[in-house]
């Protein structure tokens, strides 16, 4: 299973996101997988479950990462998403880890709910 997204000549690693995603109070699951792009080749788009009686949307996780991951050194802005999608059920393997495969093979369903958020990057 790839844990790296190649984007342009950089490396995004996804668990990194993943865990930085899932220290926001708001946030129940998370998880990044690469998605095809014309210019860079790949580019991360998060699946985000929120928790139970918490408000957030896709710019909610964007401004997470930005002020616990960015400016705190670590992750670069380049690594930022540039689609999130909130969704209620993130598919999941058989021992309930996140089913990337799946979600690569359904990738037009959760792009289809995905915000581009590259615009909250600047």
């Amino acid at each position: 299973m790839k844990d790296v997204i190649r984007s342009g000549a950089e490396m995004v690693p996804t668990v990194l996101l993943e865990n930085l995603i899932a220290m926001a109070d708001f946030v129940h699951e998370a998880t990044v997988v690469g998605v095809p792009d014309p210019v860079w080749g790949e580019k991360p788009l998060a699946l985000v479950s929120v928790r139970s009686g918490f408000v957030a949307d896709e710019d909610s996780v964007v401004d997470f990462l930005k002020v616990h991951g960015v400016d705190t050194g670590k992750i670069t802005r380049w690594m930022l998403p540039k689609l999130v999608a909130i969704t209620r059920d993130i598919p999941k393997t058989s021992v309930g880890k996140y089913n990337k495969k799946q979600i690569r093979d359904d990738l037009e369903t959760f792009l289809a709910i995905a915000k581009d958020v590259s615009h909250r990057h600047g």
